[in-house]
């Protein structure tokens, strides 16, 4: 017996112990120090410690999360695709929804979008981490740079200033900003890019003070404008403007500031001209760059301008679409100008108008709603009307009605199918250890021997088969 009463001693000492390990390993695996230093320990099922999320949704239509039928994600707009399911991490419910493209993400209650796969969530967040430090780095290099200019105009001997080191080091810190200004944009940083902007502006203006400072030496001045309207331009034509708000204000801005640095390299060209005179060896020379970085300079602006112009046209067009629907008053221009605003919310840079839009488009989805009659359910679409429907299926209405789905809102999820070429939803009682449906990897394991967890896991993948069909 006492051996028996020891080994059970041992056992409850090495369960403590790994207790005890298990505990502290928690505790630092969710702590973080916060700005002002101090380490405090957050909550579990905090939303930045489950590694699926990448990012939030938007534009539901003034619908709660779990109510919402659809979302805009990453430039994207995702429509529900009806099936339900489990976050692998803390559990916390989802539901699929699907891009035009065929992309699926998830969302959970708090407008978190998870990703459909741990392998999607792995490389947005080694993504954002990778871009993160990048733009680190290039921002250390921007601010270096910054303080070597001012260092070197702070202690000039201003009775003989050394003006070419004086505008080289403004040119250097004006294109690190630059640099950094790219990397903040890659890493959807949009305060940042704003930030570099500013500040590469305030270089490149001080470059073009300090090469017109001695108007002796026309010749390098002119130089180092074209050298430098040269480098922006470069970067300014490789920028590849996509259809949300953060591409539209990098495209615009880079171009802005070609436009500004070709105008500089015009006015310092016409300078060197004057300066080496009429009919001397570099007159003709710098007349024709002056006229080229003219031409570049409108180029750069009407580039800039149109790219602006995407965001104030879709906000013309919203209000206009909202003067129609004030003024007729039918449903169909209402919900025209419902998305009308939900397209302009998505390339409105401001916060302030992304939030008015997405206002003014939730009001418009209310009228475009048409009265209600006593179907049961609300709205005009009878339970007689969805029998009717090709993809009418016992289980999906069922399933679709019990989280709270109207009538008229499950036909246009079937009607949206069907558009797909996918026919009825067949549900099946899934077993509890079910995760995300789509991802079998994502399945929580419950309590149990090991054979009744992969009896679980086959049945769990079996009802996913049959859901994804």
């Amino acid at each position: 017996m006492k051996e028996v009463d020891d080994l059970n001693k041992a056992i409850a000492e090495t369960t403590a112990a790994a207790t005890s390990l298990l505990q502290k390993s928690h505790v630092k695996a969710y702590t973080r120090t916060t700005a002002s230093g101090a380490t405090v320990q957050v909550k579990e099922h905090d939303d930045s410690r489950n590694p699926n999320i990448i990012g939030q949704a938007t534009g539901m239509n003034d619908k709660a999360p779990e109510k919402a039928t659809s979302f805009n994600h990453n430039g994207k707009e995702y429509q529900s695709t009806g099936k339900e399911g489990t976050s692998n991490h803390d559990g916390r419910p989802v539901r699929e929804f699907e891009a035009d493209d065929g992309h699926r993400v998830w969302l959970d209650h708090h407008a978190n979008v998870h990703a459909d796969s741990k392998e999607e969530a792995d490389e947005h967040h080694k993504g954002k981490a990778d871009s993160a430090k990048e733009y680190d780095n290039k921002r250390q290099d921007a601010e270096k740079a910054s303080a070597a200019a001012d260092k070197h105009q702070a202690g000039m001997n201003w009775g003989k200033p050394d003006m070419k080191k004086l505008q080289a080091l403004h040119h250097d810190a004006a294109k690190k900003h630059i640099d950094a200004m790219e990397a903040a944009h890659r890493a959807g940083d949009g305060e940042a890019m704003r930030d570099h902007y500013y500040k590469a502006s305030v270089h490149l203006g001080a470059g073009q003070s300090a090469g017109t400072f001695n108007r002796k030496d026309a010749e390098h001045n002119a130089k180092a404008q074209s050298d430098m309207a040269e480098h922006i331009g470069k970067i300014a034509d490789q920028h590849k403007t996509e259809h949300n708000a953060h591409s539209l204000n990098h495209g615009a801005s880079i171009h802005l500031l070609a436009a500004e640095q070709h105008r500089r390299a015009q006015d310092a060209h016409s300078h060197a001209a004057n300066q080496s005179g009429f009919g001397s060896e570099h007159f003709d020379e710098h007349i024709e760059s002056s006229n080229f970085h003219k031409d570049k300079a409108k180029e750069h602006g009407s580039k800039a301008v149109d790219i602006a112009g995407v965001a104030t046209k879709a906000n013309d067009k919203a209000y206009a679409a909202s003067e129609k629907a004030k003024r007729s008053g039918k449903p169909e221009d209402h919900k025209a100008a419902a998305e009308a605003h939900r397209e302009a919310a998505k390339l409105d840079y401001d916060s302030e108008g992304k939030a008015d839009h997405e206002a003014k488009a939730a009001e418009h989805d209310k009228k475009a709603k048409p009265a209600k009659e006593d179907t049961g359910r609300g709205g005009k679409t009878t339970l007689a009307d969805l029998k009717k429907h090709p993809n009418w299926s016992e289980s999906d209405h069922q399933h679709l009605k019990s989280k709270g789905y109207s009538h008229d809102e499950i036909k246009d999820i079937w009607d949206r199918d069907k558009a797909r070429g996918n026919g009825p939803l067949e549900h099946k009682k899934a077993p509890d250890t079910v995760g995300t449906v789509s991802d079998p990897n994502h399945f929580k394991k419950s309590s149990g021997s090991d054979d009744d967890l992969k009896k679980a896991t086959d049945e769990a993948i079996a009802a996913a088969g049959t859901i994804l069909e």
